[in-house]
């Protein structure tokens, strides 16, 4: 039990964190965490765009591993606290994919926000799952079905949240686009055609 109060601490932390970051800007020369960014390429200061298919491959990794693990655990055995344990492995993996994603790719602030909905379902489960230990096996099917929507909660936001931060680099593409009027300066630089 204290290590799943750790791990919900230790998720909390890391999503106010995320949103420290994401308060110091999200392409707008803000410099977001230094060790995400190689040197002189902040996510404000140009650069080069960001590596999608990292952000992509971890994100997805950091989704599928905890959740296989947590099922399987959840599958292999009948006590209450094994079940329980498999199923808050899954979560934390849910609720960090699209804050790692997003990180990696340099998108701070959208690290934030696609992380909200899978922490909000893996709050609403855990909660439940803590609230109603009977839940598992023969829990009150109200109760049950509040299970079902905060998982699947959990999961949708996880994906959107991949799913989006595979547009990073044409964000970032976007944002470092050179302003349409530099295209009219002449040689002579005078501006007239």
């Amino acid at each position: 039990m204290a290590r799943v109060r750790l791990a919900c601490v230790a998720l909390l932390v890391a999503v106010m964190t995320t949103r420290a970051w994401a308060a110091q800007g999200d392409g707008d020369g803000g410099a977001g965490p230094p060790f995400l960014a190689p040197p002189g390429e902040g996510e404000g200061r140009g650069g080069s765009p960001p590596r999608v298919g990292l952000s992509l491959a971890v994100g997805a990794t950091m989704a599928i591993v905890p959740l296989t693990a947590g099922g399987a655990t959840f599958a292999a055995r009948d006590e209450v606290d094994s079940r329980r344990a498999g199923i808050y492995t899954a979560l934390a993996g849910l609720t960090l994919a699209p804050l790692a994603s997003h990180l990696i790719g340099r998108e701070y602030r959208r690290a934030a926000y696609f992380t909200i909905a899978p922490l909000v379902g893996s709050a609403v489960t855990i909660g439940l799952l803590e609230s109603h230990p009977e839940l598992l096996d023969h829990g009150h099917p109200a109760t049950r079905v509040a299970f079902g929507i905060g998982i699947s909660v959990a999961i949708l936001g996880a994906v959107v949240g991949l799913a989006d931060s595979a547009g990073a680099a044409d964000r970032w593409r976007r944002r470092h686009r050179p302003a349409a009027n530099s295209l009219a300066v002449m040689r002579d630089g005078s501006g007239r055609f």
